[in-house]
């Protein structure tokens, strides 16, 4: 480090003391910046150590007298995180933020290529703090390349952007990409920008529901809470989507699945679907899928006592099974209707469960 004044008042000179904070309030330390602007002859050295600062207004003085001269600005920034303290180091990287895209980009790759998990930090770290306009290009490589945990900042800087997206060129395939990555960081990053975005593609709608299916939790209930807002808008297509995903062989999936499908407006509907598709099932699938059913609570009971009155006898037959269960009054009059169904077999089990 150059000393300025030689000898016994080298610790009176404004950039040592500076350097100690000898100085007084903000008055004297602004003061004592200006003495340094002032000065003459001074290198990119003298002025290196305060681009490490915790004070942002040290941090500014050296980036003036560097940016005032010209250096491998990229060389010095790498050269200068040798030795440094992680608080000096995320410091530094604040000041490197300052300048342009070419040199926030260089050191920004730099970083994140190490090995070192500490020296990668810093690298994720400058692409957070520098302003969108210098990292725009940096940001779709990292989305398009094969570093996971760059795609997961990249997207977590994105996904709140839809303009952002479209300039760096995020489409559908690179989108479904990730999705589908088998990096969980990866997939989760891919699935909270689908759920960020106000405005989806079917498709995009799909991948969600597809979600559901992950073996992730997280991923699993982001998906879900999702999908339950398009039901909400009585979205019939991702209802039926979803009743499909009823014999998948996860007890999660399938509670996932009829937990969401428990918000539809339209109880009545979702039912005798779920019910129809469960009725091709084979038996010990059915009768889990059956029993799925209790998450809808008391929503459950007035559309049962309309279904087991369905011109479809095996829906009718499904609907009884789960109505006998119901200790409801309501539940009563429709099996003693069944008595004289003219299919011998409904006629049975609706004598048994009254039996029951």
């Amino acid at each position: 480090m150059a000393f300025f004044g030689r000898g016994k008042d080298d610790r009176k000179s404004p950039m040592i003391r500076l350097q100690r904070s000898d100085y007084q309030g903000p008055g004297e330390l602004r003061r004592l910046i200006n003495d340094v602007l002032s000065q003459k002859g001074l290198r990119a050295r003298d002025v290196s150590w305060s681009l490490c600062s915790p004070r942002g207004e040290l941090r500014m003085m050296g980036l003036k007298v560097l940016k005032s001269q010209s250096h491998d600005y990229a060389k010095l920034l790498l050269n200068e995180l040798q030795g440094k303290s992680n608080a000096e180091m995320r410091n530094l990287m604040l000041s490197a933020a300052e300048f342009d895209s070419d040199v926030v980009t260089n050191v920004a790759q730099t970083l994140m290529a190490e090995s070192n998990s500490q020296l990668r930090e810093k690298g994720f770290f400058l692409v957070r703090q520098a302003s969108r306009d210098k990292t725009q290009a940096l940001l779709g490589g990292m989305l398009k390349g094969t570093d996971p945990e760059a795609q997961v900042v990249a997207i977590d800087l994105l996904k709140d952007d839809p303009e952002g997206l479209r300039r760096v060129g995020l489409g559908t395939v690179e989108l479904q990409r990730m999705c589908e990555n088998e990096d969980e960081r990866v997939r989760k990053a891919g699935f909270d920008l689908l759920n960020a975005m106000t405005q989806r593609t079917r498709h995009q709608d799909l991948l969600l529901l597809k979600g559901i299916t992950d073996d992730s939790y997280q991923i699993q209930s982001l998906c879900a809470r999702t999908i339950g807002g398009l039901l909400v808008n009585d979205d019939e297509e991702i209802e039926s989507g979803l009743i499909s995903l009823l014999a998948d062989g996860r007890n999660a999936v399938r509670t996932a699945v009829v937990e969401t499908l428990s918000h539809c407006p339209e109880p009545r509907r979702v039912i005798r679907r779920y019910l129809n598709f469960i009725k091709d099932l084979p038996g010990w699938v059915r009768e889990r899928a059956l029993d799925s059913l209790k998450s809808f609570g008391d929503r459950l009971l007035d559309p049962i006592v309309e279904l087991m009155g369905d011109s479809n006898r095996e829906i009718k037959l499904l609907a009884l099974g789960i109505g006998g269960t119901f200790e409801d009054e309501r539940c009563v009059a429709p099996i003693i209707g069944m008595l004289s169904d003219e299919d011998w077999w409904t006629r049975i089990t609706a004598a048994e469960t009254l039996g029951r």
